[in-house]
């Protein structure tokens, strides 16, 4: 819990009168490299490279825990992350194992937070007031406000699936669920 925001890990797990680690305090005196697009280093008019894998198996992820939450009939389970922990050649082949793996560790923490900001999601769900598919694009916007500081960590990254899983009730609850 204390990755995601709740406070200091216990005296006894960093003795007494130790200063806490700070991730940031690590970087000190790093420059970011720029970040550079896939083709950064191609030439103009090249085939954009593979799909991003991981990027395809995120959204499978984040897409079917939030039909979950919202009622809706589970889709067929699809492998993801094939070859993380196994796959063609490599011992313990996990596909659809790790996907659950996963869901069951995104439904554990995303559920634990929707219920501890309940009150916080209905006031923002409010403020929305989404009605119809166009109404998601404050969504977007609030997705965009929460990293416009360029800070990102696990614990606004799951605030914000929840938070995505809660709007999608929502959606199921006025017949909007096409737009989950």
């Amino acid at each position: 819990r204390a990755l995601i925001g709740r406070g200091a890990a216990p005296r006894a797990l960093i003795g007494c009168g130790a200063t806490l680690w700070r991730p940031e305090e690590e970087l000190d005196g790093c420059e970011p490299e720029p970040e550079r697009g896939p083709a950064a280093d191609s030439l103009p008019g090249t085939p954009p490279g593979p799909p991003d894998g991981l990027r395809q198996d995120s959204l499978e992820l984040i897409s079917r825990y939030l039909r979950e939450v919202a009622g809706e009939a589970q889709p067929s389970a699809k492998k993801l992350f094939p070859g993380l922990l196994g796959g063609p050649g490599r011992p313990g082949a996990a596909g659809d194992a790790v996907m659950e793996k996963a869901l069951e560790t995104l439904r554990r923490v995303g559920d634990g937070v929707m219920r501890k900001h309940e009150l916080a999601f209905q006031g923002m769900l409010r403020k929305l007031q989404i009605q119809q598919e166009e109404d998601l694009q404050s969504v977007v916007e609030v997705a965009a406000h929460v990293f416009s500081d360029g800070v990102t960590n696990w614990g606004r990254v799951v605030t914000l699936i929840s938070f995505g899983a809660f709007v999608a009730k929502h959606l199921k609850s006025i017949k909007q669920e096409q737009s989950i």
